[in-house]
């Protein structure tokens, strides 16, 4: 029995990917919304957040530390070019005096002290330059490296507060079911991301999801009338309607490898009381009614690829025409199989031999 519509608690995208389950509401506990349902192990991501803290408050420390440098080294380099500024104002008022005035070894003397003095300003301004956009990179690189800290702090914490999964409708929990080996999920287990580990079922849109062998796809229809029966209460029966047989076969994984074709049944009467999802039931499709039939152990039968044969005891075999079977009982009309009687001894069929086949086909005629 399964709900079309519910909602479902699954495992939050966490650093690790897969995270403990610590505690779950008890299965079939009503709750309200906002109510927690599901609380992961949060030790591993406590510590991630401590250390992610711990981290951003030095890099916010190395950052102030170095805009704090950036301001004395600007103020520094400032009072570099200011000097060499100054320098070369005087040097120039100096190389202005005209050669007549004075001796020709001074003016020259004068001239490349000026020429000096123009190199020095210009290396105090490029240095400058250079070393304040240095530093100005480095506390942008230092910003990036904090926002990214900001970020992925506010990511854990994100995640920390995911790690408790809360009710947004009321409802039943019901825990979920490993398909793998049939086993419900409880506190104490590892799960990945985005497994389901719980959901609150819709309890107005219950159907039966049943499953039905290949050998049989054939004898059912949409539309057919199903017996359903509870296996926690085997004296209560349902009514239901066939509203959907699936295309394609497939797998039940816990069942082997044999294919089968999955039956979604309506349920003409719901009883939210007594009908809970995951619980399982006998479902029975009600066939045409034949009397005077007889039925026949399958294992006492064998088939030749076209027909059914029996053997009386210390008789040659019989070939039957046959009503229906399932995986244990074969159901023969008696009026269309006169030779088979009720209460028959029957021995293993054996072999076919092509001659009572044919001796079968004559006798027919």
């Amino acid at each position: 029995m399964a709900s079309l519509r519910s909602e479902e608690f699954k495992v939050p995208v966490t650093e690790t990917y897969r995270v403990q389950i610590k505690w779950m509401a008890n299965e079939g506990e009503s709750v309200k919304p906002g109510d927690a349902v599901v609380r992961f192990d949060t030790a591993n991501l406590a510590s991630d957040i401590e250390n992610a803290q711990e981290s951003l408050r030095s890099k916010r420390e190395e950052l102030v530390q170095k805009e704090a440098d950036h301001r004395h080294q600007k103020f520094e380099l400032d009072v570099e070019v200011q000097k060499a500024e100054n320098d070369n104002r005087q040097k120039e008022i100096d190389a202005t005096v005209p050669p007549e005035i004075e001796a020709k070894v001074e003016y020259d003397r004068k001239q490349l002290e000026k020429k000096k003095s123009d190199f020095t300003l210009e290396s105090a301004q490029t240095n400058r330059v250079v070393k304040i956009a240095e530093s100005e990179a480095q506390i942008k690189t230092l910003e990036i490296e904090v926002r990214d800290l900001e970020t992925k702090l506010d990511r854990l914490k994100n995640s920390l507060s995911a790690l408790t999964l809360t009710a947004h409708t009321a409802g039943e929990v019901l825990y979920a079911v490993d398909e793998w080996s049939g086993r419900k999920v409880q506190v104490g287990d590892t799960v990945f991301a985005t497994y389901t580990v719980g959901q609150i079922p819709d309890m107005s849109s219950l159907e039966v999801q049943a499953w039905i062998s290949e050998t049989h796809i054939q004898r059912i229809k949409t539309g057919d009338a199903v017996d359903l029966c509870l296996d926690a209460y085997p004296d209560r029966h349902f009514g239901g309607v066939i509203g959907e047989i699936s295309k394609s076969a497939e797998t039940v994984r816990r069942w082997g490898r044999a294919h089968y074709f999955r039956v979604r049944i309506g349920i003409e009467k719901l009883d939210p009381e007594t009908m809970k999802p995951g619980m399982s039931v006998k479902c029975e499709v009600q066939g045409p009614r034949y009397d005077d039939t007889l039925l026949i152990p399958l294992e006492m039968t064998l088939f030749d690829g076209q027909s059914f044969w029996i053997r009386p005891t210390r008789e040659e075999p019989l070939k039957l025409k046959v009503l229906g079977f399932n995986e244990f009982l074969l159901a023969v009309g008696a009026g269309e199989n006169p030779a088979v009687k009720a209460g028959m001894a029957l021995a293993p069929v054996g072999v076919l031999k092509e001659s009572l086949e044919t001796k079968a086909d004559e006798k027919k005629k």
